[in-house]
């Protein structure tokens, strides 16, 4: 920086002197005739210094620009390379989560659904609830049935714009009528929290651990599974714990019902009809 400035103030006096000669020059080549070409012989040497410094200066500032601006080049080259690291590691993860969602997709119950992402669920939020990543958008809605591979787990409670809660069948306080496959007797379970309910059936109903439990009201679709059986001789009832057939920590992704689809099943069942 010091010898830049150096080479300004040296070419700038230099550029100084060639001015002064030439005013005196001119002066004198006025007063004395045939003054004029010597005097312009004398200074031309001035003046092509001064240019060769200027040009000088000026070659050192574009190559100091040019660097700089090889050095941003550089610098983008490298963030563009950080990205591309970044996109070779999400390649395999991507198209492992293509592959499972296209499976879901042909499994899904009804004709009518979307796929949704779970972005939150215990105990990052209140018991029993999910937050999906499909709303009013997506033609989601409260009271939308929701499934995961078949079973019914529970129905949207809130929906917003791109996003929806799920309150699950299994939270505290939310009672629902289901029906114990091995019977037709209908049965209040009650969530308790953890994907796990309770109910109570008379005790001349024969119930056993492992029985499937079903949502008549909802094509009997499979809610949950007979986790244990407790009885009391005196007592006339026998009280059942149910369990969700999957682990809701484990939940990725949930296919929510829109309102007014149909359930595969029942086309298939008329197609076996009418054939």
């Amino acid at each position: 920086m010091q010898s830049s400035r150096r080479q300004h103030s040296t070419s700038f006096r230099i550029v100084l002197l060639a001015i002064v000669i030439a005013l005196a020059g001119t002066v004198v080549a006025q007063v004395v005739p045939g003054m004029r070409g010597v005097l312009h012989r004398a200074a031309l040497p001035l003046w092509q210094i001064g240019s060769l410094s200027d040009n000088a200066l000026g070659s050192v500032a574009a190559i100091v620009r040019s660097r700089a601006s090889f050095q941003r080049e550089i610098e983008t080259l490298k963030k563009d390379m950080r990205v591309l690291q970044l996109m070779t590691l999400e390649l395999p993860l991507l198209a492992e989560e293509n592959r499972r969602l296209q499976a879901l997709w042909s499994r899904r119950s009804y004709d009518e659904s979307v796929l949704g992402r779970v972005l939150a669920r215990p105990s990052a939020t209140p018991y029993d609830t999910f937050v999906l990543d499909v709303g009013s958008l997506s033609r989601v809605a409260k009271g939308d049935l929701v499934l995961v591979e078949n079973v019914a787990i529970g129905t949207v409670s809130n929906v917003f714009l791109r996003t929806s809660i799920v309150q699950l069948f299994s939270a505290p306080g939310v009672q629902s009528n289901i029906s114990i496959a091995t019977s037709s007797i209908p049965v209040v379970a009650r969530g308790i929290g953890g994907g796990n309910f309770i109910g109570e059936v008379p005790r001349g109903i024969n119930v056993e651990k492992g029985d499937v439990v079903v949502l008549p009201d909802v094509s009997s679709r499979v809610f949950a599974v007979v986790a244990e059986v407790q009885a009391d001789a005196s007592d006339p009832f026998r009280t059942i714990l149910f369990q969700l057939p999957i682990n809701i920590a484990e939940i990725d992704w949930v296919e929510v019902v829109i309102e007014g689809a149909r359930p595969f099943q029942i086309e298939e069942d008329a197609h076996e009809e009418s054939s």
